[in-house]
């Protein structure tokens, strides 16, 4: 909405008034896309660099310079998501939020109590996540227990509705791990 609608009726009809408020418009609109972007950055989630840089402090969290914003974000929500008690399920939820690719789980998790082992499976859509997911799999899982993280590639059967020809373009590795798609 152009400032000169936030004026009364008798002011809006001074030229002086109306030149001013254009020029001021493009300030308000810079000063409201900052604000706009403070408040994001208060959101782990939406953050950008700097936003994140700030969360990076406080968990004394040190980024490597080839880490993409994605990467970093995940660091950050692995962190947030670090609450006592660890149950399977709390672990569960902390895995969702790093390796859900629009909702979807891409990941499974069991615990073989008997075995004393806790496994997680990544598709190959999150393998991106693995190191943070293997941090996260150290902190969380008891001591007697062992940690699993397994990744898991494309085998042959999977491409069972595509030609020769659809899949000749590609590289062995985009389709072990799914890149293609």
């Amino acid at each position: 909405m152009a400032l000169v609608e936030y004026l009364p009726e008798f002011m809006r009809e001074i030229k002086a008034i109306d030149k001013i408020t254009r020029a001021e418009e493009g300030e308000f609109a810079l000063a409201a896309a900052a604000v706009g972007k403070r408040l994001d950055d208060q959101f782990a989630a939406f953050a950008d660099g700097d936003g994140l840089t700030r969360w990076e402090r406080l968990f004394g969290i040190t980024p490597k310079g080839t880490r993409s914003i994605e990467e970093r974000r995940s660091d950050v929500l692995e962190r947030l998501s670090e609450r006592p008690p660890y149950t399977l399920a709390s672990l569960d939820r902390a895995l969702f939020a790093l390796c859900a690719v629009n909702g979807k789980r891409e990941y499974s998790l069991s615990a073989d109590c008997a075995g004393y082992t806790v496994t997680a499976r990544l598709n190959p859509a999150v393998h991106g996540a693995a190191p943070a997911a293997a941090r996260l799999l150290r902190r969380r899982v008891p001591a007697n227990m062992a940690a699993d993280l397994v990744l898991v590639y494309n085998a042959f059967g999977s491409f069972g509705g595509y030609s020769y020809g659809e899949l000749g373009s590609h590289t062995h590795e985009t389709l072990r791990r799914g890149i293609f798609q």
